[in-house]
């Protein structure tokens, strides 16, 4: 697992200090694991990056969901998620904070969606 830190965020209602990390899971070594396993993960600080809570995987909420589904259309082990390079910065919309990410979708017949033909495809 490699671990992939981005800059760090403070939630300007509660001043807590979030973190977000795409865990980069690549057993052979190949970008394209990563299509099909990358996931992220966040953790907070309450004072300023002194000490911080458990990482916990970023899974929407609902009953369906888990660390295997964590949203919809993302299946880990066939596609993952992550953060964006330069787009990936947290949104704040009233009291809920929205996470902009990629998606690597899903062809019909389960395997990596890409209709350009290029390395790889992903929806934002």
């Amino acid at each position: 697992m490699r671990p992939f830190y981005h800059p760090g965020w403070v939630n300007p209602a509660t001043g807590r200090y979030i973190e977000f990390r795409i865990r980069g899971v690549l057993p052979n070594d190949d970008p394209l694991d990563g299509m099909r396993r990358d996931r992220l993960s966040y953790r907070y600080s309450e004072d300023g990056g002194r000490n911080w809570s458990a990482a916990e995987p970023v899974v929407h909420e609902g009953a369906e969901y888990s660390a295997e589904h964590p949203l919809p259309w993302v299946y880990i082990g066939k596609n993952g998620f992550m953060l964006g390079d330069a787009t990936g910065q947290p949104i704040r919309v009233d009291e809920e904070i929205l996470l902009p990410i990629v998606i690597a979708p899903l062809a019909p017949d389960g395997s990596l969606y890409n209709p350009t033909g290029g390395y790889t495809y992903h929806d934002a």
